[in-house]
């Protein structure tokens, strides 16, 4: 048996999340969603084939990835009071890994509009 052989056919349910993700990216909405069951139902391999399989989904303008995957363990960044600290620091983490991977220019601009888009939406938050 092959190590990553989907013996027991998850592939359905990483179908399912993504097509929601796109049906939600298309609408430019924003969702949240819980994959729940007991332990060793195999919640992280569902998670580990989908971050891979979304991962890999190209943009049709671009034809880079179409979304940044990152992975948030929570064991991993327990030491934080504050989650959301420990969120931003996980994807800081995974922008590290792309820069090696990527180039440093690459993202560069890339977190040059990201920042700008942040900026733009937390005005009009505070702004209410």
């Amino acid at each position: 048996m092959e190590e990553n052989e989907d013996i027991l056919n998850r592939q359905e349910y990483v179908n399912n999340l993504i097509e929601i993700v796109e049906i939600v990216s298309k609408k430019k909405a924003g969702c949240c969603f819980s994959i729940d069951g007991q332990w060793g139902v195999g919640k992280t391999y569902i998670l580990n084939m989908f971050e891979k399989q979304i991962s890999q989904i190209q943009s049709e303008e671009t034809h880079t990835d179409k979304y940044f995957v990152f992975n948030y363990n929570c064991w991993k960044y327990d030491y934080y009071e504050e989650p959301s600290i420990a969120i931003v620091s996980a994807m800081l983490d995974k922008i590290d890994e792309e820069e090696r991977l990527l180039g440093e220019e690459f993202i560069k601009s890339a977190w040059e509009k990201a920042k700008e888009k942040i900026r733009r939406n937390c005005w009009r938050i505070f702004k209410k």
